[in-house]
C-alpha cells in the first residue's frame, strides 16, 4: 500500500463525510491528512510494519488518524469507509469522478433532485432539472455533460491490494486465451 493508496481512501472518506453532512472539522482533518500522506517522503507501509516512528509525529497526524493509517496498511482496507459508503447510494461515489461536480453538488443532486448514478444524472440533465439548481449554471451542465461521457470510458482506478487479490483470475483468463490462440493457430495450420 503506497502513500498515494494510502491518500486516496482520506480523500474518499472526506467525500462521504462532506456528502453525509458530518463536521466540517473532521472532513477538513481527513483532507489534510490526505495531503500530508501523499507528500510525505518515506512509504508510510515501512514505517508501520517496522514500528521505528510514531506516525502522531508526522504534522496533522492525530491518534486517530495514526490508528486509520496502520488499519490501512496491515488490512488493506478501511472500516470507517466501508461504513460511509454504505449509508448512500453505490453510484454516488462514481458521479465525483465526472469534472464540475465535488462533494458539495453531488449532495445536492441527490438530495434535491434523487440523483444516485450517472443514469440519473443523464436522465435530470436530458430533462433540464440541473439548471433549476443553485449552482448549476450552462457551464458546469457543459461539463458534466461532457465528463458523463468520459466517466463511462474511464476505468476506476484500484489499489494494489485489490489488484493482487484479481491477478490469479486475470492470470487464469490470460492462460485460457493463450491456449485458445494456440489452438486456433494450430486448427489454421492444419
Amino acid at each position: 500500500m503506497q502513500n498515494p493508496d494510502i491518500a486516496r481512501l482520506f480523500d474518499e472518506v472526506a467525500d462521504l463525510l462532506e456528502i453525509q453532512d458530518a463536521n466540517p472539522f473532521r472532513v477538513r482533518a481527513y483532507r489534510n491528512a490526505a495531503r500530508t500522506i501523499r507528500d510525505f517522503p518515506e512509504p508510510l507501509q515501512e514505517l508501520v510494519r517496522a514500528g521505528t516512528k510514531d506516525l502522531t509525529d508526522i504534522a496533522g497526524i492525530g491518534d486517530d488518524l495514526a490508528e486509520k493509517i496502520t488499519e490501512i496498511v496491515t488490512k488493506g482496507e478501511l472500516a470507517l469507509r466501508k461504513q460511509l459508503a454504505a449509508k448512500l447510494p453505490a453510484g454516488l461515489l462514481d458521479l465525483l469522478r465526472i469534472p464540475g461536480l465535488g462533494p458539495k453538488r453531488v449532495k445536492l443532486l441527490y438530495k434535491k433532485l434523487k440523483v444516485k448514478s450517472a443514469s440519473d444524472l443523464s436522465k435530470a440533465l436530458d430533462q433540464g432539472k440541473i439548471q433549476k439548481l443553485k449552482g448549476f449554471g450552462p457551464k458546469i451542465e457543459e461539463k458534466m455533460r461532457a465528463g458523463l461521457g468520459q466517466a463511462e470510458v474511464t476505468e476506476r482506478r484500484m489499489l494494489l491490494n485489490e489488484a493482487e487479490a484479481m491477478s490469479p483470475s486475470v492470470c487464469l483468463l490470460c492462460r485460457v486465451i493463450a491456449r485458445t490462440c494456440a489452438t486456433a493457430n494450430a486448427t489454421k495450420r492444419s
